[in-house]
């Protein structure tokens, strides 16, 4: 309908000297249904321009328009200009054939037109388990992947895995201290940096369990591809306290990085999570991915020495200060490996990359894409979002959680708590940008107060209608227009109008990268069957106006089903 009225618009348009590169053209859905159902503000833009009154120029641009009556049943003029259009019955009912008609590929579309795009997210350190800030992150970006797909873009799923550098070599040392605990060695301090969480403790107990056995390395769920190689020391854990200490340090932090990487895995599979790629870290280094990057930035003239140091110059492109890529000792930093990192992400042919990132990690962005900039990206290749805090509340009170003190919630603690539907919604329900505060109670009600419960019920709710219809041998495959036409009560309007806007709120979402527009979406849409179920009786006596109402009930049904795949929440046939 917008494309019939737009192309209307500009035709009417061009007899006043304006074209579409001199004005644009906004149609919009007003709030309001009674103001109708698209509506623009075109005539109080172009007003000045063309030296008119606008409301004038509206009654104008509304008397010439040449329009289809049979699906804009009235264009009318509102306050200071605008033009509204109040679409005719017989579009909803074209719309309610064509959401049956398409089925599960109804809202797909080619807005994206193929651009392939990596996604990377979560990407948590493999020293604990995964917590809640992971758990948003994971549940944003895993139905940003399918959104951009369902929307005509070629997503690609990733996690990287930092395997490496001093965050690597503290869980090292803290196993070690933990397994010399264990087995009765009081040599070995437990690191100042150590992390305190009772994972560590497990880990090691279950080492110590048989000191002298060589260890087997744990096994990797097969739910990604991995980029390198997870290297584990030969060995018991009683020959490793016997190395050096570096190589000794060393040896427990590959087993238990690929012990905890193995457990990441395992809660991504657990709450619905699939990458297409885990990168290791390590695989830079082991294949010095990164002198090549810091060469190409120093023949670009963007890197210079300093107090024996090799630097950056960020500044040039705006960040707030040069940063150091190689440490006067001769070490990497970790920024030259994410540079290194995302250089080939490039290369393998990304035309786009999306980062969530966490909200420690602001500094970040301005050096990252200053460095893209450096080696020659388009300005807007790399593109970074902030995932703000998660608050867990319980009881009305705040949980307080501290990783480095051991006390978390674990990702997997979460989905014991709540389930994994009821997260992942909460979760895509704010913006981005948002903190968010998750009501632990209320994502355990069942009632029409949880929002994942009150659209999952809608669901249900449309499947038993259908179930009882076809109990009752009631067909209504096929429902012809003339009987679509008949759905004239404003809670049937106001359920059908909401139908034909899923394609466009799916490829807004791609476009914004903001999965809350689902979420709202949906609870709308629920919103607008509920009142049509308790107002419109569905199985009645007139049987064309029976056969109408249950297919505009498999019509929402469809729509709702794909809304929730793209959430990533299951749509229930009973509850």
């Amino acid at each position: 309908m917008k494309t019939a009225i737009r192309d209307a618009l500009v035709k009417v348009l061009e007899n006043y000297g304006m074209y579409e590169e001199d004005f644009v053209l906004d149609l919009e859905q007003p709030r309001d249904p009674s103001h109708g159902d698209v509506t623009t503000n075109v005539a109080l833009v172009l007003a000045k321009k063309l030296g008119r009154k606008p409301r004038e120029l509206a009654g104008e641009l509304a008397a010439n328009l040449d329009l289809d009556r049979q699906h804009i049943e009235s264009v009318e003029i509102a306050g200071p200009g605008f033009v509204n259009f109040r679409a005719a019955q017989r579009w909803w009912s074209e719309c309610i054939q064509e959401v049956l008609s398409e089925g599960p590929r109804f809202g797909r579309s080619d807005a994206g037109g193929g651009q392939r795009v990596n996604v990377e997210f979560v990407s948590a350190n493999p020293t604990g388990p995964m917590n809640i800030v992971s758990a948003r992150a994971a549940a944003v970006g895993s139905a940003l992947c399918r959104t951009l797909d369902f929307a005509g873009y070629r997503s690609h799923a990733e996690f990287y895995c930092n395997n490496w550098g001093r965050q690597a070599r503290i869980f090292g040392a803290t196993l070690r201290a933990r397994f010399a605990e264990q087995v009765g060695i009081d040599s070995v301090g437990f690191p100042e940096d150590g992390y305190r969480g009772d994972y560590v403790v497990e880990m090691a107990r279950a080492l110590a369990e048989k000191p002298d056995s060589p260890v087997e390395a744990p096994a990797l769920p097969a739910t990604a591809r991995i980029q390198g190689q997870l290297v584990m020391a030969d060995g018991s854990p009683s020959d490793w306290m016997r190395l050096e200490e570096d190589a000794s340090v060393q040896a427990f932090a590959q087993y238990g990085i690929r012990a905890m990487i193995a457990s990441q895995l395992a809660t991504c599979a657990r709450f619905g999570i699939s990458y297409d790629t885990w990168f290791l870290e390590s695989d830079l280094h082991r294949n010095d991915r990164l002198t090549p990057v810091l060469n190409e930035l120093d023949e670009r003239g963007h890197v210079y020495d300093r107090d024996g140091a090799r630097w950056f110059r960020s500044t040039v492109f705006g960040d707030e200060k040069d940063r150091v890529l190689v440490k006067a000792d001769g070490d990497t930093t970790y920024f030259l490996a994410d540079i290194a990192y995302h250089a080939s992400k490039h290369s393998r042919g990304w035309e786009k990359a999306i980062d969530f990132l966490g909200p420690d990690h602001h500094g970040h962005i301005a050096r990252l894409q200053a460095a893209m900039q450096a080696l020659g990206y388009d300005e807007d290749w790399l593109e970074v979002s902030i995932l703000q805090q998660v608050n867990l509340i319980l009881d009305g009170k705040p949980l307080e959680m501290s990783k480095r003190a051991g006390r978390l919630v674990t990702m997997d603690q979460l989905i014991d708590e709540v389930g994994t539907d009821a997260a992942k919604f909460f979760f895509l329900a704010r913006k981005n940008n948002s903190h968010l505060d998750f009501d632990l109670d209320l994502a355990k009600d069942e009632s029409n107060e949880n929002p994942v419960y009150y659209v999952k019920y809608a669901h249900a709710r449309i499947c038993s209608v259908l179930r009882n219809a076809e109990a009752k041998d009631f067909t209504f495959e096929d429902t012809p227009l003339e009987e679509l036409d008949l759905l004239v009560h404003a809670s049937e309007r106001n359920l059908a109008r909401m139908l034909p806007e899923f394609p466009r709120v799916v490829a807004q979402a791609a476009r914004a990268r903001e999965m809350s527009r689902l979420t709202t979406y949906v609870q709308e849409l629920a919103g607008a069957f509920h009142p049509f179920y308790h107002q419109c009786t569905i199985l009645g006596e007139d049987e064309a106006l029976s056969r109408a109402r249950l297919t505009l009930c498999s019509a929402t049904r469809t729509v709702l089903a794909n809304a929730m795949a793209l959430i990533g929440v299951d749509a229930p046939e009973r509850m």
